[in-house]
């Protein structure tokens, strides 16, 4: 949903949609309910991509055999049709984020002294989780 669409549908409810917003964005916030029902349709095409999920495995000192799996989606690859003058696929949170943060946690685990006493996996994969 679009700001703008967000914003009509709070006017609807009687609800300012700035307002909630930023109270959305303080601590103790809690929902609340509109009292409001939307529909909308979506068109949408399906378009077959091959792609590759990158993995590595630190392996474990005292107990290999068990792993603890860490992962992140890196799908935000590519340029489409562009949209308000846009044609990027723009990933900085969905979830290029996430990429970085397993590459920091792989080097963290990397150097730990001492090592990590079970395996770890690292996989960043395409088409989401």
């Amino acid at each position: 949903m679009t700001p703008d669409a967000a914003k009509r549908l709070f006017a609807a409810a009687g609800q300012n949609y700035d307002a909630a917003y930023a109270a959305a964005n303080k601590p103790g916030f809690r929902a609340q309910p509109l009292g409001l029902t939307f529909s909308t349709s979506v068109r949408n095409r399906i378009v077959h991509k091959a792609s590759q999920n990158v993995v590595a495995v630190l392996p474990g000192t005292t107990r290999p055999q068990e792993y603890i799996l860490y992962s992140a989606h890196w799908d935000h690859l590519g340029i489409g049709p562009a949209i308000n003058g846009d044609s990027i696929y723009n990933g900085a949170v969905d979830n290029a984020l996430g990429c970085a943060a397993l590459l920091a946690a792989a080097t963290a685990f990397r150097q730990a002294t001492p090592p990590p006493g079970r395996s770890i996996v690292f996989l960043a994969f395409t088409a989401e989780e």
